[in-house]
């Protein structure tokens, strides 16, 4: 279930097979078919740091002891997995958001039910499935722990439409161990310094066409060009803002429009 694993983890689990000769815990193991030569091939389901730190010996390492599991189901099986290694090598927190997710869209599990069989609120499992709404790049930060995975900085830069903006500025935090409080001032001060450059380009575009502002934004946002007429105009422009307007399909979802003579005389 793992994506990342941790190389000085892994060192230090290493030696501690070979001075051992072997682990004390065995795997957990379920039959798996058969590989090409007739033997039996396993899944472990519980040791995959053990199996990693062990084949990181080169072909040096004692055999692991297994421990074989008849008879489980495909969603024992991932509800094992992610139930399992939290007490000594913690799963990274996008590892976790992949495993839950694969639980819910293969096994059809609710976030509710994954939560009661992993013992962890649902609070939790929607905080690392939100994880994966971040950029690949992003996601690897968090694995590896040089970024944080607190929700509000996820919020926070996924707040920023730009993605090439949004993955230079998470290298950036994680370049400088950047704390909570400077990361949720630095998405603001871009989200600030976006919008300030959106807005002097729509000057800049309304000079160029010599159109008001307010008329150069609205086609913008409309996708097409405005009546000449100025009347006309703000109707249409008025009218499409309304559609797209959430409350409408609340309150008006029965009225065709509203009062424009009244709009459009106040507006004038």
């Amino acid at each position: 279930p793992r994506r990342f694993y941790r190389p000085e983890e892994i060192e230090a689990l290493a030696l501690s097979i070979r001075e051992m000769g072997g682990v004390e815990q065995a795997l957990l193991v379920v039959p798996d078919g058969q590989l090409p030569d007739g033997r039996e091939h396993f899944l472990v389901i519980d040791g995959n740091y053990r199996l990693v730190a062990a084949q990181s010996l080169d072909g040096r390492a004692p055999a692991l002891k297994c421990e074989i599991r008849q008879g489980l189901s495909r969603k024992d099986v991932l509800l094992t997995m992610a139930r399992t290694s939290v007490l000594w090598f913690a799963k990274d927190p996008i590892s976790e958001g992949l495993h839950y997710q694969k639980l819910i869209t293969e096994e059809r599990m609710t976030r509710g039910a994954i939560a009661r069989h992993v013992g962890h609120s649902s609070a939790y499992i929607v905080s690392r499935l939100r994880l994966l709404d971040l950029d690949p790049e992003i996601q690897e930060l968090v694995a590896t722990a040089q970024l944080t995975k607190d929700a509000r900085v996820v919020d926070a830069l996924l707040s920023i439409e730009d993605r090439q903006a949004r993955v230079a500025l998470a290298k950036q935090l994680a370049k400088r161990r950047a704390t909570l409080k400077a990361c949720m001032a630095a998405c603001e001060r871009l989200r600030e310094l976006q919008a300030a450059a959106a807005k002097e380009s729509r000057v800049q575009g309304a000079r160029r066409t010599g159109k008001p502002q307010a008329l150069a934004l609205a086609e913008e946002t409309l996708g097409h060009a405005l009546p000449e007429e100025p009347r006309l105009a703000l109707r249409e422009a008025a009218k499409a803002a309304c559609q797209a307007c959430d409350i409408r399909e609340e309150t008006l979802a029965g009225v065709a429009e509203p009062a424009w003579e009244l709009l459009t005389h106040a507006t004038g």
